[in-house]
């Protein structure tokens, strides 16, 4: 949403009707959507900075426990967007929650997510860039960073 790059010379109502193209695409497709967030800031004022350094494994760990208790009993693979400097963390925590039930702190046991975590540049896949977009959408609605009324519109 920012026009940049490719989008540059694009105009508000092409970029919203490109961004509602891709979110269309989850119910075309049966695709859910399950999310987790850290508000950084708040987790560091309740635990005095202590905790700074799990947030995004915190976040990977709250997202996980949400799939393994969807309804589905189908198994799924998680694929995420490379982050270097927490990818091996990650995926000893992936492990830690399939065989126990420890994980940053006490979890479910994953049960339906199998194989490892997968990270890939989100620039060469576009499951990686459809969440991304739906991230930033849920992320703007639920901090209504946006005024006017298109906008609110438009996330809603």
């Amino acid at each position: 949403m920012g026009a940049s790059g490719h989008w540059a010379d694009k105009k508000p109502p092409e970029l919203l009707t490109a961004y509602t193209d891709v979110i269309n695409l989850l119910p075309k497709h049966e695709i859910e959507v399950a999310y987790a967030s850290i508000h950084k800031q708040r987790l560091s004022n309740k635990y005095q900075g202590r905790s700074d350094s799990n947030a995004y494994l915190l976040a990977l760990q709250f997202l996980l426990e949400k799939i393994e208790l969807r309804g589905s009993s189908e198994l799924k693979i998680v694929v995420a967007d490379e982050a270097k400097e927490h990818e091996l963390s990650a995926i000893k925590l992936v492990s830690d929650l399939q065989d126990y039930t420890v994980g940053i702190v006490p979890g479910v046991k994953l049960n339906k997510v199998i194989d490892s975590l997968h990270f890939v540049r989100s620039s060469d896949n576009p499951g990686v860039q459809m969440v991304d977009m739906v991230a930033f959408a849920l992320q703007r609605k639920r901090y209504r960073r946006d005024t006017h009324p298109d906008a609110i519109a438009s996330l809603e």
